[in-house]
């Protein structure tokens, strides 16, 4: 509560109690700056998603998580057609927030960075929930007596990523942005790490290509250690009885 009129949602805070936010905390009264901020009545925030949250504060705008993933994708996603992708794993409760926020903000943005975005959503697959528990670690049971399903953590949307048709793909939770007086740092390794992946993927498709053109012994062997070393596939333990032919039908098809 003391650093509260410095987070990034403050003028939002002051526009839903208008001359009264200074009076509230001088009084203490905490309880109906909370209620303000958090129930469905004021803020709402306590029911949305962080990405819609005002999360950044600069000198004559704030931005939500969602808006930073759109200032990061132009730095380092966009492609030469000046176009950057982008996809959002949303509940589906909120996505239409999500779509109204892009519909508001999309064209400032590309017009500011210079860049034309493709955007995206899919919905975490409610079979991918998993139980929720109490504080006694018993499965935490709603008043009609149903068991409490909470999304799964981030390994369950694997599955969306993988529908995405992308030879490259970042990914960086909702949270994890950062402000971008530090964003520097952020891109120049996310441009590294890509630029590693593409050049794993080039030395693939030699290789593939080399396999598919019956290749020497030595071409052979070097294919086998990229495997096991840059790759980390460790080889079935009847590989090393196979043929040479075999060998090749098994690099190529796994």
């Amino acid at each position: 509560m003391a650093e509260i009129t410095h987070f990034a949602f403050a003028d939002l805070l002051h526009q839903h109690l208008p001359d009264r936010l200074e009076q509230l905390l001088a009084q203490h009264q905490y309880a109906t700056i909370l209620s303000t901020l958090l129930e469905e009545e004021g803020m709402n925030y306590g029911n949305l998603p962080k990405g819609l949250l005002q999360f950044h504060r600069y000198p004559t705008a704030t931005r939500t998580p969602l808006e930073e993933h759109l200032v990061e994708a132009a730095h380092y996603g966009k492609n030469s057609e000046g176009k950057a992708f982008l996809h959002f794993t949303v509940s589906p409760e909120h996505q239409t927030r999500f779509e109204a926020l892009v519909a508001e903000k999309r064209a400032d943005y590309e017009q500011l960075l210079d860049v034309q975005f493709e955007i995206s959503f899919s919905q975490q697959h409610l079979y991918t929930d998993t139980v929720a528990v109490d504080m006694n670690n018993e499965p935490f049971r709603q008043e009609d007596g149903t068991i409490l399903f909470r999304p799964g953590g981030h390994g369950a949307l694997i599955e969306n990523l993988n529908n995405l048709v992308a030879d490259l793909v970042f990914i960086k939770n909702i949270d994890n942005v950062v402000p971008d007086a530090i964003k520097p740092t952020t891109h120049h390794f996310k441009k590294v790490i890509g630029g590693v992946l593409l050049a794993v993927q080039q030395q693939v498709f030699d290789y593939l290509r080399q396999l598919n053109q019956t290749p020497t012994a030595a071409q052979l062997t070097e294919i086998e250690t990229f495997v096991g070393k840059v790759l980390c596939i460790r080889f079935a333990p009847a590989y090393s009885q196979l043929s040479m032919a075999e060998k090749v039908s098994y690099l190529y098809e796994n």
